[in-house]
């Protein structure tokens, strides 16, 4: 049966709409993907620069790769740790009882000084004015996971605290975050650390600081990806990570303006150690911007060295300050 010129035109009619909804769900679609990707390159971008190597771009034809963390207790890295805040004005330093923080820590992460086939990490203050001021040496053993994709003892509510807690877990969680459990390419996200701790007390409360019973007060997760791949003068590609954390109030506002945590952090990896990790924080509740560096000095050291000498050979090396 022949169709009618009014069904032609119907039909013809209800494909434009069709194909008006499709266009108009793909394009932001298309639009956040973009965004995704410019994410990405400008994560390989900065870090390139950061370690001197270039961007893989276009890995179409490289295959997923296994993460895994690969401590040694044949060499120790020594790594520099940064902690620097800015508060948005006086009246922070007044509410938190204490003023911004800046400190600089050496951490050597290598064989037990004292237990044999044991992982540990020493963390000591770089100057020994801190050290005078009580910021005494801190040794901890160290697990790695049976799957080799996560390290610690470490502190992933690092970026809701208020900076009371053990410096060494922060930079245990900065620099070794959880590594995906199946092959990843460029791109892949996964699952990552599980947030906890204070971190709970934000996030079911609404935009004036009260409870609200009907949002989940459970932390979310560290959001992990794969930003891409860098390839440095010699040696094996680097890879990059890309992380987010918030405590679920991204884009919310009160009568007081924007409030919430927000948290990025972006990472090289190099033979299945860190290389870099650069972590910001901004506590949009109280003010305080934070800003974390952990950053592997000279090369893995070869041998049984104690930790504190290691430490302190890699010291004397660095450059003079200014």
């Amino acid at each position: 049966m022949k169709p009618s010129p009014h069904q032609l035109a119907a039909f013809a009619l209800t494909s434009l709409v069709l194909a008006g909804v499709v266009r108009w769900q793909w394009q932001p679609r298309r639009a956040a993907a973009a965004e995704r990707d410019d994410e990405l390159e400008g994560t390989l971008e900065r870090m390139a620069a950061e370690v001197h190597a270039a961007p893989l771009l276009g890995l179409a034809d490289r295959g997923p790769e296994l993460l895994r963390w690969q401590p040694s207790d044949a060499c120790t890295q020594v790594y520099a740790f940064t902690i620097d805040e800015t508060f948005a004005n006086e009246t922070v330093a007044a509410f938190l009882g204490r003023a911004e923080e800046h400190s600089r820590w050496l951490m050597a992460v290598g064989p037990h000084p004292r237990s044999e086939g044991q992982l540990a990490a020493l963390l000591v203050a770089e100057s020994s004015a801190e050290h005078e001021q009580g910021e005494h040496p801190r040794l901890r053993g160290l697990f790695v996971g049976p799957d080799s994709r996560s390290l610690g003892p470490a502190a992933p509510d690092f970026a809701c605290r208020n900076r009371t807690w053990d410096p060494l877990e922060d930079a245990l969680a900065l620099g070794w975050p959880e590594l995906p459990l199946a092959r990843v390419r460029p791109g892949d996200h996964w699952r990552g650390q599980v947030v906890g701790g204070r971190c709970h007390e934000t996030a079911c409360l609404d935009a004036e600081g009260h409870f609200d019973r009907g949002r989940s007060c459970q932390a979310r997760a560290w959001d992990e990806q794969l930003a891409g791949w860098l390839q440095p003068d010699s040696g094996a590609a680097m890879a990059v990570l890309r992380s987010t954390w918030d405590d679920g109030h991204e884009g919310e506002t009160s009568t007081e303006g924007e409030f919430g945590i927000l948290t990025w952090r972006e990472l090289t990896i190099a033979e299945g150690r860190p290389t870099l990790a650069q972590a910001e924080i901004w506590h949009r509740w109280t003010g305080v911007s934070r800003r974390l560096e952990l950053r592997a000095l000279g090369a893995c050291e070869s041998g049984r060295g104690d930790l504190s000498e290691t430490i302190a050979q890699v010291r004397a090396s660095l450059p003079a300050p200014g």
